[in-house]
């Protein structure tokens, strides 16, 4: 989600600015990696599709990180690849060695039309094939016209051992580091009074946390304010039940799902995804479909039962979904046949992608 009211980011000036330094240092071959951290909601998404706005002449490359049981071998590079010319997609799909597809790789990104700023969300969920491929652009980035950017989420299992790959052995001047606070109280109390809302309610219901403080002002206009799982309630409530039955399924799966892969699905008629994507609940880029913000999908998770959940992964399982997924809902479906069928396939995947903290 945005984190913003009237197209305003609020607290934000000098990372905004960094960021804008950083892209006319890199049109001169003096890239660099920015890796942007901070807790869930705070912005770091915000903050860089504003500097992506800011910025013209921008050859945008993005890539996600998933929080599935098993990460997608090479999933970063996948989507990243989507963008390009080309070689690097024909090496994805023939290469074996990691150093053909870094290659590959270098001479896409030297022929870009614009400046590359390849931007990887949520590196801490990304396998680790992708995360060994930005450590390798990361060292070289100094010597190109790049802008890697890389977002990290704070206390995630794996925040910590990824910042240490990613920066290791780089000089402090090939790497800056961005740390996203909460907003101020008195940022908040400012928006709350210029939306006719009490400050203090704002504040302590939200504590500065800018999604939660969107959410609030969205989501709330005439209701007292409880908690995001509340706030969470209300929004459900003004969609109709299939709509509703939709959120509740995709909820169970953590990751980007193409429109085509929920044709079985009774309840994701035409109507109920439109629902789903004119209330603010889903997003659409490319033909695939994905929560707004993964808290929205945590909080709708979490309010599902243990026996609903597993009924709800277990129809997730009859899609035409990666074996990546099929182990994932496998494995929360407690389906022990699926995931016999499926884990040994995913673990060879991951395996001829090099991703070998996965394939274990």
């Amino acid at each position: 989600m945005n984190q913003t009211l009237n197209d305003r980011l609020y607290e934000r000036e000098q990372a905004l600015a960094t960021l804008n330094s950083l892209a006319k240092r890199a049109q001169e071959r003096s890239g660099s990696l920015v890796l942007i951290s901070g807790e869930a909601g705070v912005g770091k998404t915000s903050l860089v599709r504003h500097a992506v706005e800011a910025f013209s002449g921008l050859h945008l490359l993005s890539g996600y990180g998933e929080p599935t049981a098993t990460a997608r071998p090479l999933g970063v590079v996948h989507d990243i690849a989507v963008t390009l010319p080309g070689s690097l997609r024909e090496r994805l799909r023939s290469a074996s060695q990691p150093w053909l597809l870094y290659e590959a790789l270098m001479d896409d990104l030297r022929s870009s039309p614009g400046l590359p700023l390849v931007w990887i969300e949520d590196a801490q969920w990304a396998d680790q094939g992708s995360v060994d491929l930005l450590r390798y652009l990361a060292r070289r980035c100094s010597t190109l016209k790049l802008l890697l950017v890389v977002t990290i989420r704070e206390f995630e299992p794996r925040s910590n051992s990824t910042r240490e790959t990613l920066i290791s052995g780089l000089p402090i001047d090939q790497c800056t580091e961005i740390s996203l606070a909460r907003l101020s109280e008195s940022a908040v109390g400012s928006i709350a009074r210029d939306h006719g809302h009490d400050a203090t309610a704002l504040y302590q219901l939200t504590k500065g946390n800018p999604l939660f403080v969107v959410s609030a002002l969205r989501w709330s206009e005439h209701a007292v304010w409880g908690s995001l799982a509340h706030l969470t309630q209300q929004k459900l409530s003004v969609l109709d039940p299939a709509a509703v039955a939709l959120i509740r399924l995709l909820a169970t799966h953590p990751d980007r799902i193409e429109r085509s892969a929920l044709a079985g699905l009774s309840e994701a008629t035409p109507l109920s995804i439109e629902l789903c994507l004119k209330h603010g609940w889903l997003v659409e880029v490319d033909g695939t479909l994905s929560f707004e913000h993964e808290l929205l999908r945590r909080a709708v998770l979490d309010s599902i039962d243990g026996n609903e959940r597993a009924l709800l992964h277990q129809k997730m399982l009859g899609q035409s979904l990666s074996l990546a997924h099929q182990v994932h809902h496998a494995l929360n479906a407690q389906d022990w046949t699926a995931l016999q069928k499926h884990a040994p396939r995913a673990a060879q995947e991951s395996m001829r992608a090099k991703a070998y903290r996965e394939a274990a």
